[in-house]
């Protein structure tokens, strides 16, 4: 049993070594790596530098994720109200099967515009690996807000993040 240590970690480092070192992942109080992806079900495409200027809630999702039935309704009212006043809620599935989504999306009537990020391309650049996963981008692009699940506590400690953000955003816009 005593070799077995040495041997199972070099292993494990050349494992790594030959797959490559993964992506960065963009922290709080970077700039947002930008992206597009298509909308679900549609030809449009959405693009993040096309929202400049609007506070961006991306919201990583798919159908097999439990949270992530509670949180999508969530983000839907969340979107509904403060759209107007310059918040767009992007709903970004990364189920392996399109038609999982599509499935899980029929009869919901939810608001937010929903994306696809096909393989987790931009989910890996925006450091998910645990659904859902919410990112909050402020109107110049940086990243505010980061968080991994969903509870209640988190629901009111997001909508009163966006809400900063956007009175932030209105009185910069003020001062200028």
């Amino acid at each position: 049993m005593t070799g077995k240590g040495p041997r199972l970690a070099a292993a494990l480092l050349l494992a790594v070594l030959c797959l490559g070192a993964p992506a960065r992942a963009v922290q709080v109080g970077e700039p947002a790596p930008p992206f597009t992806l298509p909308e679900l079900g549609a030809a449009e495409t959405v693009a993040l530098e096309d929202l400049s200027g609007k506070v961006v809630l991306l919201d990583f999702w798919a159908s097999w994720c439990a949270p992530c039935r509670e949180a999508l309704p969530f983000y839907s009212d969340l979107h509904r109200e403060l759209a107007d006043r310059g918040l767009v809620v992007l709903a970004v599935n990364v189920d392996e099967h399109v038609e999982d989504a599509h499935r899980f999306l029929e009869g919901r009537a939810l608001a937010q515009p929903m994306i696809r990020d096909d393989g987790w391309q931009v989910g890996r650049r925006y450091g998910v690996a645990v659904l859902p996963a919410a990112v909050v981008i402020d109107r110049r692009g940086v990243v505010r807000g980061r968080h991994v699940g969903f509870d209640a506590g988190y629901a009111a400690d997001t909508r009163a993040l966006v809400l900063e953000l956007l009175v932030e955003s209105a009185a910069d816009s003020a001062e200028r």
